[in-house]
């Protein structure tokens, strides 16, 4: 009988999940999908998908799927089988190579751990196992990457809910890192974030617990100096951002409240080690599952995109789904003086997705920022991809509307790692057909200070490094410079950063 039920459960499900799929965009995934990340996996110039995906039963497999970008257009790659589960994963540039690296957490790393995995440069036959002694405790969420110690080099941040520590391993090059350490928190840590918050170029940590508060750990050369900011929620929700842009990032927080409700909580950076808080427990009406900041409609300030948990579906007299109502909340950014408009409501059809979250980037290249959505369905459904093309006039239509068409011959982007640098800086590009590239160095005043390239390249992705010297091989004082590529017409910049 129970076999029969579950029958028919499936057949209902399948059909009600045919039913608008032609008119979205949506790319079917392996099921069980548990992460998301985006970043040009394969240096093409375009935004590439990566997901993570835990063990079930009804595939009795987990791993990675990498989904490229071609033109806009989302395509799903390949799969990769990853021993004992992928719970989370996230991308970093973890050596000197340009090529992002994968970085995974194990489920069962040993007796009392975990591992933490590292896929060197999207290569899945170089992979690097580190050992974290949790104390039988689960790390939670993804992990961050950040420069703590100020050596050129992305350090790894990670968390545990239910072990109330967050921890953090060091990179030192050449694929060699520090033992981890853990840092104890007075209550289980709900959400963690790294940025450099006081500008002295080191990597500062921000985390949240359940009590509820928000901690900011700064980094200093061998110890961290802790700062407690009370709030009224407790977020698991954090991003760091320059949303007044004044030069110094800000902390925006977002919890869910137990009456079905979103909490959110701004801190202002004032100065050097110096925060106030600037928008406290602002409540909105709906809970959110997942929470991204990115500038929606290109006025240079960044806005405040949730994504909110749908309501549970009712099943009438048995047979006949209701569908309920759920989607993405913006709030645009007014001025960049934390004001923001009405929260702005975009509906997403319920798939029988029992959670979902979100990244954004501009996957079509048409100088607008995308959502990409991460659906994890129904056990015996396979999980989805969502791509909401953003148009720039306050509408995200379900087809890529890119402006940049086959002759183009340099993507938008001129990439630049580590930025900022002391030694030596590369820089990545990508053309499309052969061209003349010129890549030249000026500083804040327009003053020419080095050609770095300067010849007929054929398609495909290019490197090239600059040292820090002037064309008369003298070395360029410590500030802002601006790396400027030119591709026949074309033109595309980056700030590059000389520390002292």
């Amino acid at each position: 009988m129970k076999k029969t039920i579950f029958f028919i459960f499936i057949i209902l499900s399948l059909a009600f999940t045919a039913s608008d799929y032609n008119n979205r965009y949506l790319i079917e995934i392996p099921r069980f999908v548990d992460s998301l990340d985006i970043g040009d996996i394969d240096l093409d110039g375009d935004l590439d998908v990566v997901t993570g995906h835990s063990y079930n039963e009804f595939t009795q497999w987990n791993g990675i799927s990498r989904l490229y970008n071609d033109n806009g257009h989302i395509n799903f790659s390949d799969s990769n089988y990853m021993e004992n589960g992928i719970p989370w994963l996230s991308l970093g540039l973890l050596d000197k190579n340009p090529i992002l690296d994968i970085i995974t957490f194990k489920k069962y790393g040993g007796s009392n751990g975990q591992h933490i995995n590292i896929i060197w440069n999207n290569d899945f036959s170089d992979t690097q196992e580190i050992f974290v002694n949790t104390n039988h405790e689960s790390i939670s969420g993804e992990a961050c990457v950040g420069d703590i110690d100020n050596n050129e080099y992305q350090d790894i941040v990670f968390y545990s809910n239910n072990g109330c520590f967050w921890g953090l391993i060091y990179n030192q090059g050449n694929h060699q890192f520090s033992t981890p350490e853990l840092h104890y928190a007075d209550a289980p840590v709900t959400g963690i974030h790294c940025a450099d918050l006081n500008n002295d170029g080191r990597a500062d940590i921000v985390y949240t617990t359940a009590s509820p508060s928000t901690y900011i750990c700064y980094s200093y050369d061998g110890y961290f100096e802790e700062v407690e900011f009370g709030n009224r929620v407790g977020g698991a929700l954090i991003q760091v951002k320059d949303f007044d842009k004044d030069g110094d990032k800000d902390i925006i927080v977002t919890g869910e409240l137990p009456i079905n409700a979103t909490a959110l909580y701004i801190l202002e950076n004032i100065s050097n080690d110096h925060f106030e808080i600037v928008v406290d427990t602002f409540y909105m009406g709906w809970s959110a599952s997942d929470m991204s900041i990115a500038d929606l409609n290109n006025d240079s300030l960044p806005d405040i995109i949730y994504l909110n948990v749908f309501p549970e579906p009712e099943i009438a007299d048995d047979t006949t789904y209701v569908d309920t109502i759920g989607g993405i909340y913006i709030l645009y950014n007014q001025g960049g003086l934390f004001n923001f408009s009405e929260p702005q409501f975009k509906s997403l059809e319920f798939r029988q997705d029992f959670f979902r979250f979100m990244k954004t980037g501009d996957i079509d290249n048409n100088g607008y920022e995308d959502i990409v959505i991460a659906r994890c369905r129904y056990i015996h459904l396979p999980s989805e991809l969502e791509v909401l093309y953003n148009d720039g006039n306050g509408d995200f239509l379900d087809y890529p509307i890119s402006t940049d068409v086959n002759n183009n011959q340099t993507n938008k982007f001129l990439k630049a790692y580590p930025n900022p640098f002391r030694e030596e800086i590369q820089f990545i590009y990508h053309i499309n057909n052969e061209a003349l590239a010129r890549l030249e160095i000026y500083d804040m005043q327009g003053k020419h200070i080095n050609t770095l390239t300067h010849k007929q390249q054929k398609g495909g992705a290019f490197y090239t490094t600059w040292n820090g010297l002037d064309k008369n091989k003298k070395l360029c004082k410590p500030g802002s410079y601006i790396a400027t590529l030119y591709v026949n017409n074309q033109v595309s910049q980056s700030t590059v950063i000389i520390h002292q």
